[in-house]
């Protein structure tokens, strides 16, 4: 599979992002994707190799999800990954349904998906809905086979 950009907190930032907002926020969903990453053992070899400091402290609650996405340069492709969760992102969160259910997440009177704080509580609720839908997509794919 090539490597595929995912998502990248610059495109957010540098697009329709909110006036007056820190830029940092623009790194939270970004980060709580690749905490789920870590803490599900999902990266590649390399990745982990990489950046095992900084993923161990993560798993550890020692780090954000913000600084976890900064220090992993704001982005995420599936080359980060490995196989079967690149083609999951890229087919969830690239291509599909994720921007909606991350804002039936949001408390009714958000602004923008951009206002999600980088609390444990809010990453534990996008952990839970990515566990989810990796599980249903797993299921939908030995369906195909």
């Amino acid at each position: 599979m090539p490597d595929i950009a995912i998502d990248k907190a610059k495109w957010h930032y540098e697009g329709r992002f909110p006036n007056g907002l820190p830029k940092d926020q623009a790194y939270v969903h970004i980060g709580f994707v690749l905490g789920w990453l870590a803490d599900n053992d999902a990266f590649s070899e390399e990745t982990t190799a990489d950046f095992a400091d900084e993923l161990q402290r993560f798993r550890k609650r020692e780090m954000t999800a913000t600084t976890l996405a900064k220090v992993m340069d704001g982005a995420i492709s599936t080359e980060m990954c490995k196989p079967d969760l690149a083609e999951f992102l890229q087919r969830y969160y690239k291509e599909g349904p994720f921007y909606d259910d991350y804002s039936d997440l949001m408390p009714n009177n958000s602004p923008s998906l951009y206002h999600m704080l980088d609390l444990w509580s809010n990453y534990q609720a996008v952990s839970r809905l990515l566990s989810r839908r990796f599980t249903e997509f797993q299921q939908a794919r030995e369906k195909r086979v």
